[in-house]
């Protein structure tokens, strides 16, 4: 049986979780979502197992990334996290190490080819360029973010 490749995205912005869900489904993930960290933790206990990666706003109502962060090392540890935010990791504060911090934290607004990036360097895999499966995502897509 072939590993199942899902994604956990955390986002309280709904169009989040379609741009960064185009980028993973073209490159053949699975997703699931959720719209805070409250939520994301409800549903990786109702699952059987887990995502081999975690994207999550830092900035959510209920729970943010960081918290969500800290959970996810002590009840799931070895599941990546890719922290993304429009705030500086100092304003922000995710439970990384300074080594870590550049590896898992992206920066809002990110483009496709920098999502694909830290993906595949959190996970591993090699992701397809976005315009040889789907065309591009238009301009300034990924550029909106309600969090500033």
């Amino acid at each position: 049986m072939a590993t199942r490749r899902r994604v956990l995205i955390v986002d309280d912005e709904p169009l989040m979780h379609v741009i960064v869900g185009r980028v993973l489904e073209g490159a053949g993930f699975e997703l699931l979502h959720a719209l805070d960290g409250v939520a994301a933790i409800e549903l990786l206990c109702r699952e059987p197992s887990p995502p081999i990666l975690v994207i999550t706003d830092m900035r959510m109502p209920r729970m943010g990334g960081a918290e969500l962060g800290r959970w996810l090392a002590e009840q799931r540890p070895g599941v990546p996290v890719l922290y993304v935010s429009g705030y500086t990791p100092d304003e922000e504060q995710p439970p990384v190490s300074e080594a870590e911090l550049q590896r898992c934290w992206l920066a809002k607004p990110f483009s496709p080819d920098q999502l694909r990036a830290k993906v595949q360097e959190l996970c591993g895999a090699a992701l397809p360029s976005w315009g040889s499966a789907h065309g591009e995502v238009p301009a300034g897509t990924a550029t909106q973010d309600s969090d500033r």
